[in-house]
């Protein structure tokens, strides 16, 4: 048996369709039905190929051999990236469940916002959030459909409680309210779907049919 570089390029292909298969096993990351079988023939193919391939002599190999090792490499990357990714959601989903179930009105820093939520809240980060000086106002600004749509993202970051009556604002931009989705409370999802319950109606009166 004699092993030339085309015969070890094959089962070291075959190994990184190895290493894709155990990073799909990761929980951090998944890979489907079709991908595991897939990778799973692919690793099988290769080591196979490699061996057999070793007991013939002057066996010809294309070229294009060389670039198979490109595939499963490729996909280790996007599997590596997508757990870093993944555990970086983790830590930053952490970090708001610490800051929500701390006292509402405590101005925090811009450091520790999130950079999920740093991102809806482009204008209002950069000077620290800034909210009414009571309750009160606070929940009349949240109600108020000509509230400024910055206004708003603060008081959904700053007041849990008021979420709802923002979420219901026509003013709050789509921004917030993907966020706002994200956070799981039924009332607030409920008053986004109101939102587009309420659009729709509209929609019927602005646009009755048409006689015939």
């Amino acid at each position: 048996m004699h092993w030339s570089a085309e015969e070890y390029l094959l089962m070291g292909t075959g190994a990184l369709f190895i290493v894709v298969l155990l990073l799909g096993r990761s929980p951090t990351v998944s890979l489907s039905r079709m991908s595991y079988v897939m990778f799973s023939a692919a690793a099988a193919v290769c080591v196979t190929a490699g061996v057999l391939l070793a007991t013939v002599d002057d066996a010809w190999y294309p070229p294009v051999l060389w670039l198979l090792p490109v595939i499963p490499a490729v996909e280790i990357v996007i599997l590596v990236r997508d757990a870093l990714s993944r555990e970086e959601d983790a830590a930053e989903a952490a970090e708001l469940v610490a800051i929500e179930v701390g006292e509402p009105r405590v101005d925090h820093p811009v450091t520790s916002i999130p950079r999920r939520v740093a991102k809806i809240l482009p204008q209002s980060a950069g000077r620290g959030t800034q909210h009414p000086a009571d309750d009160a106002a606070a929940r009349a600004r949240a109600h108020n459909p000509h509230t400024d749509a910055t206004v708003l993202a603060d008081l959904a970051y700053g007041y849990p409680g008021l979420r709802a009556a923002v979420a219901g604002n026509p003013a709050t931009p789509a921004t917030v309210l993907d966020w706002l989705a994200e956070s799981g409370d039924p009332v607030v999802t409920a008053a986004i779907a109101a939102r587009g319950s309420s659009l729709s109606m509209r929609g019927r009166h602005v646009n009755p049919p048409t006689a015939v």
